[in-house]
């Protein structure tokens, strides 16, 4: 603390008892005031060069003699600059000096410091001393550090949230809207400040605006919490419906008073996605019955047709002779198994056409093609159901040839599956009519029935995945609503376009289709290959599977066809018959249990005339990457179950050597 004697020595000599009992006087009343005080008290020269003197109460150091490395000693080296500037600026301009900056504690750790600084002046008016007061502001910093760091974090996580967040005081007046929220109140300008009160009527319904606002109170008074998991409104503003999640809670804001925090989440495209989801799921289930009764309906005839069988031969045993009443023709039993079966094989057929295409795992083999020819193959295929049904098939075709780049096949199976369609839903006696036209370098085929047609709202649909409408099921004859799928995907391939048309049920639909015509008219190519075979082979085969019935009746056919055929249930056991028999052919199951069908092939491959078998899967797997796995793994072909009898023949008659992966 200075001493009084210090102050007197500081001053002039003055002459005059009175005037020394005044100094005294003052000079007490100094005394007095620095043991009250609990700031730090320091006297600098006129230009700060040297600290005179600090007592400074066990916050800093004390000096009690004058020091003129204390700037050095008490100041941060970051911060003399800054305190340097304020010393300069208060003797230029000889006013106080005032500055919160930091300093070295006692105890060598950084603390802060609030000087006020004032000039003793001379009789001349130039400045004598200078005299401070430094006050230890190190836990208020401290304090204000936090409040400023946990306001920032506050301001961040507010910015940041993916919800909307809306502050307002006691009066209901906004006192802060994070981004999110931003975009609702986007209508309002100069939200911040405004009556929410005033501001949500302009955003929501009255009704709506009324209840938030009500409850707004209602938690403001109470402190009850309020949240609705789903409430959706039109937004006048914008003419559209939008859903939202709310949360209001009340909360303390700085000044002691209570607020209200409103958390908001636009939960509109949750919403949507959640509808499409079930959409999806819906019509998952529908295809998954829809497959079932379709999978079905062929098991009926083929197990019928077995018993008849079964009982054809009792009868036989009995002495019943072919032609009696109690014996059925065995060839109409085995064409109503055949056909059967062939509905099987299409409907899996179609199901793994739909999932190549929809991954792109399908090529196009385009080349000249006349629409006419294409059109006329698809009429041919669904001629039977046509008149079947009794239907009046109307052809408005052209006689000059449109010609397209275009996979004929493909083609064939575009208008097959519309023309199929039109017969199929058209109840009997019905109207079916194909036109064609050529339209801006386009060819425009239109197929229109007059069924039971299409609700408006199903025609954005239509195309979509196992959409089958519930008006049509009465008039079909089977399908998965696979169909349509195929045929867009197909159109799409062929960088054409596909429309489905209708005024309504009972009004009856048709189907645009438009294809990009050739430029430049090539000479279409015959749709008619020959293929040289060599018949009658009499080949020695290996049939390893370990289903005993697929073996068996496949080497049961095998045989019947001429050939030479052993079975083995397992790959180990295979390999020992192949490396004992020396077989051509080797049909060879994938999926076998112990060695798997590749492992075998490798075996196969390792026996000293290995190379030259020809190795074919014969799988239910049938993705491309099933057929390149088996192509890597040294298979020769990838046949996929069940197999065509005529393509099995042909494939025996066949040379063996030299083959590669067909698919």
């Amino acid at each position: 603390m200075p001493h009084a004697s210090a102050v007197l020595d500081a001053l002039p000599s003055l002459e005059g008892s009175e005037h020394l009992q005044q100094l005294e006087l003052s000079a007490e009343r100094f005394h007095a005031l620095a043991a009250a005080t609990s700031d730090g008290l320091y006297r600098m020269s006129a230009d700060w060069s040297e600290m005179c003197q600090l007592h400074s109460r066990g916050f800093i150091a004390n000096t009690e003699t004058p020091n003129r490395n204390w700037l050095q000693e008490y100041v941060p080296a970051e911060d003399q600059p800054m305190v340097l500037e304020a010393i300069a600026e208060a003797i230029r301009t000889g006013g106080n000096f005032e500055l919160e900056h930091r300093v070295l504690r006692v105890d060598g750790s950084l603390g802060w410091t609030c000087s006020r600084v004032v000039p003793l002046l001379k009789q001349d008016g130039s400045i004598r001393e200078w005299f401070g007061v430094a006050a230890d502001i190190t836990e208020r910093k401290l304090t204000q550090d936090a409040l400023n760091y946990q306001s920032l974090q506050f301001q961040t996580l507010l910015n940041e949230a993916p919800i909307g967040v809306c502050l307002v005081d006691r009066h209901l007046r906004i006192q802060a809207v994070n981004p999110v929220a931003m975009e609702v109140f986007a209508a309002v300008h100069g939200v911040m400040g405004l009556d929410f009160a005033e501001v949500i009527p302009l955003l929501w319904s009255a009704d709506y605006a009324d209840e938030v606002v009500a409850q707004l109170r209602l938690t403001l008074e109470t402190g009850e919490s309020y949240f609705t998991a789903e409430r959706h409104e039109r937004l006048p503003d914008l003419d559209q419906i939008e859903r939202y999640e709310w949360q209001i809670t009340r909360i303390v804001l700085p000044d002691g008073s209570y607020g209200v925090v409103c958390y908001f989440k636009d939960i509109s495209q949750a919403m949507r996605s959640k509808q499409v989801l079930e959409e999806a799921d819906r019509r998952k289930d529908e295809f998954l019955a829809t497959l079932a009764h379709e999978l079905r309906t062929p098991l009926g005839p083929l197990r019928n047709c077995l018993q008849v069988l079964r009982m054809n031969n009792q009868a036989a045993a009995n002495g019943v002779q072919p032609g009696q009443a109690a014996v059925a023709d065995q060839d109409t039993l085995l064409a109503m198994m055949e056909h059967q079966v062939q509905h099987m094989v299409r409907l899996v057929d179609d199901l793994m056409e739909v999932s190549r295409i929809t991954r792109g795992e399908i090529g196009l083999r385009c080349e000249p093609v006349v629409l006419q020819e294409a059109l006329a193959h698809a009429v041919g295929n669904s001629r039977q159901l046509i008149e079947g049904a009794g239907h009046r098939l109307e052809l408005d075709i052209p006689t000059d040839p449109l010609p397209l780049h275009a996979d004929r096949v493909r083609m064939t199976q575009i208008f097959s599956n519309l023309i199929n369609n039109a017969a199929k839903y058209t109840s009997a006696g019905g109207r079916i009519l194909v036109q064609v036209r050529q339209q801006d370098g386009n060819a425009v085929v239109r197929i229109s029935d007059n069924g039971p047609g299409i609700p408006t709202q199903s025609l954005s649909t239509i195309f979509d995945m196992f959409i089958q409408g519930e008006h049509t099921r009465a008039h079909a004859v089977g399908g998965l609503g696979i169909g349509l799928t195929l045929v867009r995907n197909l159109v799409e391939l062929h960088g054409g376009s596909i429309e489905a048309r209708s005024e309504g049920l009972g009004r009856g639909s048709e189907f645009v289709v438009r294809l990009p015509m050739l430029a430049q008219p090539e000479t279409p190519q015959s749709a008619i290959g020959s293929t040289d075979t060599n018949q009658g082979h009499t080949r020695s085969i290996l049939v390893i599977d370990d289903s005993h019935e697929n073996a068996d009746s496949l080497a049961m056919f095998l045989e019947m066809a001429g050939h030479q055929v052993r079975i083995a249930y397992d790959g180990s056991t295979g390999v020992q018959l192949a490396s004992a028999l020396l077989p051509e052919i080797v049909l060879l199951d994938l999926g076998m249990p112990g060695m798997t069908g590749f492992e075998t092939c490798c075996r196969l491959r390792a026996l000293p005339d290995g190379p030259h078998v020809l190795i074919v899967a014969v799988t239910g797997w049938g993705q491309k990457g099933d057929r390149l796995r088996t192509a890597d793994c040294g298979f020769d072909l990838h046949l996929v179950k069940p197999i065509d009898p005529r393509a099995m023949l042909q494939l025996l008659d066949g040379p063996v050597e030299g083959r590669l992966i067909t698919g």
